[in-house]
């Protein structure tokens, strides 16, 4: 990814974090000398909405899933559509009020040093992949990222069936 393309990335997390069920970013800051690579910088969450609904099981998923909703219809609402491309439920996070937030918004695919996050994996996410994401039309095959809106959607659905 190009230094231009994750700048927009980050200008679309920000411009979307706006809304109360995304999670904050607040910037970028230089990484520790020995990792060479920057950190962003967003709140610190406990947990997941995979590993909250598992330590709670009478916890009803249907609010939470309307909230993180709203926030991906408002994602896709602004000027131009803000496409977050990994929606599930390891990227929507509980905040310490018990409210989910949308996190790591527009960063799939980034650079990681290998075992500083818990997904080592970049192809772990296929199954929350919209086909054409997977399999794009030869016209758009060119381009590294055909998500879209509808891809969102796609992941989401696939997020409320996990």
């Amino acid at each position: 990814m190009s230094p231009q393309s994750l700048a927009e990335r980050l200008d679309d997390w920000k411009r979307a974090s706006k809304h109360p069920h995304i999670a904050p970013f607040y910037g970028v800051m230089d990484g520790p000398e020995m990792t060479c690579l920057p950190s962003l910088v967003s709140p610190l969450f406990d947990t997941n909405l995979n590993d909250h609904l598992s330590c709670n099981p009478g916890v009803n998923p249907i609010p939470i899933l309307v909230k993180v909703a709203d926030a991906v219809a408002y994602m896709h609402s602004l000027d131009p559509p803000v496409v977050h491309r990994s929606i599930r439920g390891r990227n929507i996070v509980i905040d310490n009020n018990g409210e989910p937030q949308l996190n790591n918004c527009c960063l799939e695919f980034l650079p990681q040093l290998q075992g500083v996050s818990e997904d080592n994996s970049s192809f772990e996410c296929v199954r929350w992949c919209a086909p054409e994401v997977l399999t794009p039309d030869d016209e758009l095959s060119s381009e590294w990222d055909v998500s879209t809106p509808k891809s969102d959607v796609y992941s989401f659905g696939m997020t409320i069936l996990e």
